[in-house]
């Protein structure tokens, strides 16, 4: 038994264009997200690479929202981050071509990729200063710092921090 058919009249929802024309980064930033934005760093890929996510820097950075590193403990080294720390060129971006030329614009008009830059070099370096803490922890106490609870929260601290979308 077919429960659907194509030609059953029924309605797709928008496409990805109509979808973009409602800005939705903008509104989730517009709300002023409690906790800020997270800049998750990994090993596999750099963020910053894609177009999309340093509008998202960009939308950020326009609405007055703190933006935080976020990386994982079990797989940076300080000598790995160190490599990355100042590495930041968020005009070398991309995306599909179709976008590349409205995000450009849009990027500039605000006051360009270095602002951006400097933005993510900053994020990067109070990024690295947390990770050596949190290494630096769990060298002297033998335990991992996100498995901490505080005294206020039952919650673990990442447990907590996926709670806030």
């Amino acid at each position: 038994m077919c429960l659907y058919h194509p030609q059953d009249g029924v309605e797709c929802g928008l496409t990805i264009q109509q979808q973009l024309n409602l800005k939705p980064f903008a509104k989730i930033i517009e709300l002023k997200p409690r906790y800020g934005m997270f800049l998750i760093h990994t090993t596999n890929a750099e963020v910053l690479n894609r177009l999309w996510c340093v509008h998202e820097v960009d939308e950020a950075m326009l609405a007055g929202i703190k933006i935080f590193g976020a990386i994982d403990t079990n797989s940076w080294t300080e000598k790995q981050f160190d490599k990355m720390v100042d590495t930041v060129c968020t005009r070398n971006a991309v995306c599909q071509d179709q976008d590349r030329e409205m995000l450009t614009n849009l990027i500039q008009e605000r006051g360009g990729f270095d602002r951006l830059d400097k933005e993510a070099v900053g994020v990067r370096k109070q990024a690295k200063s947390d990770l050596l803490a949190a290494l630096s922890f769990q060298q002297l106490f033998s335990m991992d710092i996100l498995s901490i609870e505080r005294i206020d929260q039952k919650t673990p601290l990442l447990r907590r921090l996926s709670l806030v979308y």
